[in-house]
């Protein structure tokens, strides 16, 4: 609900790639890239449950293109360092 509440009307099919890109352009502007991520990956994760229901046959996230994840620091890593 956080960063897609404006999709709440919308049916399923309507939902477009090229909306998804937009709005998580928005998202990254304004809450950042990692915040923009979790959000495309939350919708991804609703249209594959909704299409194992049979509810729907496209998911407008599967494509779309986000920024890399940041490696974190391990502990392996960091003892290897030291």
């Amino acid at each position: 609900r956080l960063h897609w509440s404006h999709l709440l009307p919308c049916a399923l099919a309507d939902v477009t790639p090229v909306e998804v890109t937009t709005h998580h352009n928005k998202v990254a502007k304004a809450a950042g890239p990692a915040a923009a991520r979790y959000a495309v990956t939350c919708l991804r994760t609703l249209y594959n449950y909704a299409g194992s229901l049979d509810l729907t046959t496209a998911n407008p996230a599967k494509r779309v293109r986000t920024a890399p994840a940041k490696s974190r620091d391990t502990l392996r890593e960091y003892m290897e360092r030291v």
